[in-house]
């Protein structure tokens, strides 16, 4: 009799959540979801291995993705920036993608790639394949060499710069030793200009361009030392100015054209510990105006030159982990040990105005720069054998105080963030993880005999069962609403 009773009253305490669950979800979405919309969940868009940034091209209103397969086949993802649906996939055979750029005003996109062409690695040249932004349809490949490391489009005039490192695959098949750029007409193509090597023996190269100053920041790592920054004129590519470093390059550099700065990451890793900067460079002069000391771990940067700020996340202090894969072979992570951080530094003293703790592995960033707004993309939970677990976690925080607005679950590791102003759509690509984060249960909290007997509840929690690997890819978030 007892157990009939407490049978009964855990049945009512059922049906009087249920009902109560049903209330919110017909009328109360914005009691569960703190006012967003049902959609202001990410969204998967495409599923694969992300292999660079993607870029967005406001003039055909498409954002475009460079994803591999499980079997290393690479391709372009040419998605509707306003709808989030995928348009056309475009086949690359090629070896070593490099880079993504687009330039609006004359309808191309541009893709870099090393010195290995359509998987023969006999070419002495670097590639940039030149693609109709419209129709998907490939203009034209210019052999560059030895590897096109890095793109910078100026759109204004109609040119794209081409840094090209030399490649140690090269094995004395290049023709130099010595990094090259050149500048390259975005509509048709061809070689406008070869400008000399300045710097010997780079192995790595990155750019930003400031139109305003008409500065040309090129960054690079050498085999044996440090980095080095050279600043080039736009209109006649002479070298200006040249800055060594105290430590080797992270990342893209980012510049403000408003306050006429450059932007550096540099830093060291001596397996346990990492020490980092970002420097700040007056691109004019060449001068080093401050070097901002930053907390452990790689430094991804971005600008708001609205607001003339510069923002720069730390990965935060982490380990390196080998783990086994299905299939067998190992995997190479830098397991997250502690929080990463955000730092908003205005962009005219480089001096810091806020520090945000952001969460365990800071990943990547994107500015909204009309409402003032940070995106930090942050890997999420690992497991104890250092496998990224997730979810992912996406922080949003207001630009002018430095305060956390929201954070929102995304997928497993996210490691890179685009926006567009214009859709308020940030495309989330993720690289997943060899061991996915078993389902939430939602119903754990129901007696198994009542679970046994509702056909709409799985009679066994989804989440007991072996968990597949979680894939990479893409998704996309509506922040209209957050």
């Amino acid at each position: 009799m007892r157990g009939a009773r407490g049978r009964g009253r855990t049945l009512g305490r059922v049906l009087i959540t249920l009902t109560l669950l049903g209330a919110l979800y017909l009328g109360g979405d914005a009691v569960l979801r703190h006012g967003e919309p049902a959609g202001s969940a990410p969204r998967i868009v495409a599923v694969g291995h992300p292999i660079v940034p993607a870029v967005v091209d406001d003039a055909s209103g498409q954002t475009f993705f460079t994803l591999s397969d499980s079997q290393g086949n690479a391709r372009i993802i040419v998605v509707d920036t306003a709808s989030g649906r995928v348009r056309r996939t475009i086949p690359i055979a090629a070896d070593g993608i490099n880079a993504l750029a687009v330039d609006p005003r004359a309808g191309r996109v541009f893709l870099a790639t090393d010195a290995c062409l359509d998987g023969a690695c006999t070419q002495t040249a670097g590639t940039v394949r030149i693609f109709d932004a419209r129709t998907g349809g490939l203009v034209r490949v210019v052999h560059v060499g030895p590897g096109a490391e890095a793109l910078a489009v100026d759109a204004q005039a109609g040119r794209i710069y081409v840094a090209a490192a030399a490649h140690a695959s090269c094995a004395g098949a290049c023709p130099s030793d010595d990094g090259v750029l050149v500048a390259l007409d975005t509509r048709r193509g061809q070689i406008v200009r070869a400008i000399p090597p300045h710097v010997p023996g780079v192995t790595q190269v990155d750019m930003a361009l400031d139109r305003r100053v008409g500065r040309l920041v090129v960054v690079g790592n050498s085999y044996n030392g440090p980095g080095m920054v050279n600043l080039l004129d736009v209109v006649s590519g002479r070298l200006l100015h040249t800055l060594p470093l105290t430590a080797g390059v992270w990342g893209s550099p980012v510049s403000d054209g408003a306050t006429g700065r450059a932007f550096v990451a540099v830093g060291s890793n001596s397996g346990t510990t990492t020490t980092g900067s970002v420097d700040v460079i007056d691109s004019a002069t060449g001068a080093l105006v401050r070097a901002v000391p930053l907390p452990g771990g790689m430094v991804r940067l971005a600008v708001d030159e609205r607001a003339d700020r510069v923002v720069a996340t730390t990965f935060g202090p982490a380990h390196r982990t080998v783990y086994n894969v299905a299939g067998g072979g190992g995997v190479v992570e830098m397991i997250p040990t502690g929080s990463g951080r955000l730092l908003i530094l205005d962009a005219r003293t480089g001096a810091v105005l806020h520090t945000i703790p952001t969460g365990l592995g800071t990943t990547a960033v994107a500015v909204d720069t009309r409402r003032r707004r940070v995106f930090v993309a942050s890997t999420g939970a690992i497991t104890p054998s250092g496998a990224y677990a997730g979810p992912g976690t996406l922080t949003v925080v207001d630009e002018r105080r430095g305060t956390i607005l929201r954070r929102v679950p995304v997928n497993v590791n996210p490691t890179e963030l685009t926006f567009d102003e214009q859709t308020q759509h940030l495309f989330i690509a993720y690289q997943g993880s060899p061991l996915a984060p078993p389902t939430p249960d939602p119903w754990n909290w129901m007696p198994g005999w009542l679970r046994g007997r509702l056909p709409f509840v799985p009679l066994i929690p989804r989440g007991a069962a072996p968990s597949p690997a979680a894939p990479g890819g893409v998704s996309v978030l509506d922040t209209a609403h957050l």
